[in-house]
């Protein structure tokens, strides 16, 4: 890993949950298409990964109504 891509992760991760998830889902959008070392599978992973913490996040929110 590079110092662009280290420094990159450290501001990820000093992001707010919500805004973390937005990086994501934009970042698996600009993902290069066939030539991206990630299988599939593993995207399939991550993409769930991702829309269960989003229906925590929205769950959690339902119950503070």
């Amino acid at each position: 890993m590079n110092e662009s891509v280290r420094h990159l992760l450290e501001l990820f991760d000093a992001l707010p949950e919500p805004d973390k998830r937005s990086a994501v889902v934009e970042i698996l959008r600009r993902a290069p298409v066939g030539e991206a070392d990630i299988p599939a599978s593993g995207l399939d992973e991550l993409a769930g990964e991702l829309f269960a913490a989003l229906d925590a996040e929205e769950a959690a929110r339902a119950t503070d109504r």
